[in-house]
């Protein structure tokens, strides 16, 4: 049903672009629900580019989380932490993807200038720590690496596909690990490496039913759900007692 919505989506977007001046664009579901058995989902972004455009740069971010980086070190022969850094303001989820590759549609400054890429990440960062940003900076990579492996960072130049000079779709993967909250999606047109048209979508991802529950309850009453989990501890510890004792009496 969802696809279907889609195809009809890009049908309209088709049909509605004659006049070829304004950049259209749609997200095959704009909310994403999360439950226990979440595993991931993909979600289509398609849309209209306006007439002369030569290229298409989307960008999709998370609500913004609170990230430590630990690095480790051996102290009296044991590996452990040794160091950490704390950094604000960072995307729980970021993408970027492109019809072609990013270099070749904007240099380094225009992605700076547009805020978007890991350097326009690492500025857009609040951080603090004794010592000079060059390690900063090794320390939000490690954060971005950690990211890229769980799939909550993605850059994919050439993953945005161009029809007919116009209709444009892309596919985006958010892992079972996607943080819940508000998305902003957006598209800009490209023409001679500069933006000329941007348009803004809204994704929410909320948990639902019993992951909802227990996601306010830990959010607005830890103490509460620190007592609860202890109970549900204890209980379980004391029901696999019984049923091992029992198996032993027969």
């Amino acid at each position: 049903m969802r696809m279907l919505g889609a195809i009809l989506g890009m049908t309209m977007l088709a049909a509605a672009g004659g006049a070829g001046a304004e950049l259209v664009t749609d997200v095959s579901d704009d909310r994403v629900s999360v439950t226990y058995r979440y595993e991931g989902e993909e979600l289509l972004l398609f849309g209209s580019l306006p007439e002369g455009a030569e290229g298409v740069l989307i960008e999709v971010r998370g609500p913004e989380e609170a990230q430590n980086v630990s690095r480790k070190g051996k102290v009296a022969g044991l590996w452990m932490n040794v160091e950490s850094q704390r950094f604000e303001g960072v995307p729980g989820f970021y993408a970027l993807l492109s019809d072609a590759t990013l270099e070749g549609e904007l240099d380094k400054q225009q992605r700076a200038e547009l805020g978007v890429g890991p350097e326009a990440l690492f500025r857009q960062a609040r951080w603090e720590r004794d010592g000079q940003e060059v390690a900063a900076e090794e320390y939000f990579q490690g954060l971005l690496d950690h990211m890229r492996r769980v799939g909550l960072f993605q850059e994919r130049p050439g993953s945005v596909a161009v029809r007919e000079g116009r209709l444009f779709r892309a596919a985006v993967d958010l892992p079972a690990q996607t943080p819940v909250g508000e998305y902003e999606i957006v598209a800009r047109a490209l023409k001679d490496g500069e933006v000329t048209h941007r348009e803004v979508q809204r994704l929410s991802v909320a948990k639902v039913g019993i992951e909802k529950w227990l996601y306010n309850l830990a959010h607005d009453h830890p103490a509460t759900y620190g007592i609860l989990a202890v109970l549900v501890a204890l209980f379980a510890g004391w029901f696999v007692g019984m049923v091992t004792r029992g198996e032993a009496e027969h």
